[in-house]
């Protein structure tokens, strides 16, 4: 099945991405750079000694910048995909590379949120950069599909 699991949680999406590494596209890369960061992500024993922050290590304007670069990367990588030849097009390149850019920013803001985060606070980041992973992959496998359309809006 080419979908991922509904269930939540990062694990049964991880294990989904893991299956479908071997099946390369334009932004298989945004699956390779979540297995080597989402460990970054998970609980620890320190993190029982540690009190939550009161206080974000990340300003809101920063998670909004990196929402608004990824979700325009995204955009523009739908309009390029959509009038590219092939998947080894070089503006369909070059767009992909922005995407991986806007994930990999994504991904680091998640990292940075997670010092001081409590345990509830911690699945959701994981939750989020695996789906984040998921749906970066897939729309790099809707390149040349009928279904690419859905696939980026």
């Amino acid at each position: 099945d080419s979908r991922p699991p509904r269930r939540r949680g990062a694990e049964p999406l991880t294990r989904w991405l893991a299956g479908r590494m071997a099946q390369e596209n334009i932004l298989s890369a945004a699956a390779r750079g979540w297995a080597e960061i989402r460990g970054e992500l998970q609980d620890r024993a320190s993190d029982l000694e540690e009190a939550p922050a009161d206080v974000s290590p990340v300003p809101h304007e920063e998670v909004r910048k990196a929402a608004k670069g990824y979700h325009q990367s995204v955009a523009k990588f739908g309009a390029v995909a959509g009038a590219a030849a092939s998947a080894e097009d070089p503006a369909l390149q070059a767009a992909g590379e922005e995407v991986m850019q806007a994930f990999t920013a994504a991904l680091s803001i998640l990292v940075s949120l997670r010092r001081g985060a409590c345990a509830c606070l911690r699945e959701e980041l994981r939750d989020a950069g695996a789906g984040l992973a998921v749906a970066t992959e897939q729309l790099g496998a809707a390149v040349g599909r009928a279904d690419m359309p859905i696939s980026v809006g």
